[in-house]
């Protein structure tokens, strides 16, 4: 899935390496399959006006009130599963899924800067911690927005070239424009090469 040239030099087999994520696959899902079953979608304060800028989204407006604007990536992402007619169901699946990829990811980001236990620890602590996997089940950009920096610092720290700036750049661009606070990461990331 994520295993390349860069990442895939652990020093373990491939074996022990599918072992690994396999394992950290089992983790993560047993805990989605109880947050699900103890609470499935959870409603919050937001939650309607992100639904309703996505309703604008998808009129073919733009939500210009308040802040709207700070948190356009995530509306278009709510508006995307409303326009496909799965609703809130499939944000909060897609969410899910993220989060799954993140796992993925930090435990190769791990293994990639340090070794694979670091890697295998950090995944594990992720995918285990149930008060930061309980937001992929509330429409709130917070599960979204912990998914994509772990994904986006996994692309810039691991991939080189041409991957490094499409891919890392989208993933900035759309990490900038998820939430208002967003444009940290940005600049943090310039801070970190200067």
């Amino acid at each position: 899935m994520f295993q390349d040239k860069k990442t895939s030099n652990f020093n373990i087999k491939p074996f022990t390496f599918r072992l690994l994520m396999g394992g950290i696959g089992l983790v993560w899902l047993t805990m989605q399959l109880w947050l699900f079953y103890s609470g499935c979608i959870r409603p919050s304060g937001d939650t309607g006006r992100y639904l309703s800028a996505a309703e604008f989204i998808l009129s073919s407006q733009l939500p210009t009130n308040g802040k709207a604007m700070s948190y356009l990536a995530y509306d278009s992402f709510v508006a995307i599963f409303l326009g496909l007619g799965i609703g809130q169901e499939g944000v909060i699946f897609a969410q899910v899924l993220i989060s799954g990829f993140a796992a993925c990811a930090l435990f190769l980001l791990g293994s990639h800067l340090y070794d694979w236990r670091a890697g295998l620890i950090a995944a594990l602590l992720y995918a285990g911690f149930p008060d930061l996997q309980k937001w992929n089940f509330y429409i709130l950009t917070e599960s979204l927005f912990i998914s994509a920096i772990i994904l986006t610092t996994y692309i810039i720290m691991v991939y080189e070239g041409w991957k490094r700036v499409i891919f890392g750049g989208l993933l900035l661009l759309f990490v900038a424009l998820l939430r208002p606070n967003g444009f940290i990461v940005p600049l943090a990331l310039v801070l970190l090469f200067i």
